[in-house]
């Protein structure tokens, strides 16, 4: 009998598949200024749940897979595009939690450099998927109270700022933008 022959990829078994980690070393502080962002825009408005937090998220993703969606909604190093991420994110709640995300995900580009688009999306599909596991209903705060405790036993503490702190900082606006989205 005449033996047939095999075409590349054809064959049944393992197939090495190399999807990165991001819950690996090189990708920890992103994971963590993100969710640095989370948890300062949870303090300053205490109604924030779970469920804003992964819409937040989800809203966020599917931006980021448009192209060039990450320069828009974080600039370079232009002199308009300086000192705060685009305004181009979700009205409401949601934006006011990615401008927050956006802002510590500046941060720590310029000190650690920037990651791609996809990257960025593994990084938040991380968060996303902690959410999942420690919320308790979307409705409450069993992922931000679990946030809250691991940030802190890394010495990472977010504590709530003035109004005038927070125009200082150009946050005042998202914040008032977020409670106007959510009447």
């Amino acid at each position: 009998m005449a033996k047939r022959k095999r075409k590349p990829g054809d064959r049944k078994g393992f197939q090495l598949k190399l999807d990165k980690d991001y819950r690996s070393e090189a990708y920890v502080m992103y994971i963590t200024y993100a969710e640095t962002g989370i948890l300062q825009a949870a303090t300053i408005d205490s109604e924030v749940t779970d469920g804003d937090v992964f819409r937040a998220l989800e809203d966020l993703i599917s931006q980021l897979q448009e192209p060039e969606a990450l320069t828009r909604l974080l600039p370079g190093d232009t002199a308009a595009a300086d000192q705060e991420p685009s305004s181009e994110t979700s009205n409401g709640l949601q934006g006011y939690i990615q401008h927050f995300i956006l802002m510590n995900l500046k941060s720590i580009f310029e000190k650690h450099g920037p990651l791609e688009a996809e990257d960025v999306i593994g990084v938040l599909s991380v968060i996303r998927t902690s959410i999942k596991r420690w919320n308790v209903g979307m409705h409450r705060r069993g992922y931000l109270t679990y946030l809250e405790d691991f940030l802190g036993q890394m010495g990472i503490a977010v504590e709530e700022i003035s109004a005038e702190e927070a125009e200082a900082l150009g946050i005042a606006q998202a914040f008032e933008q977020s409670k106007k989205g959510n009447e």
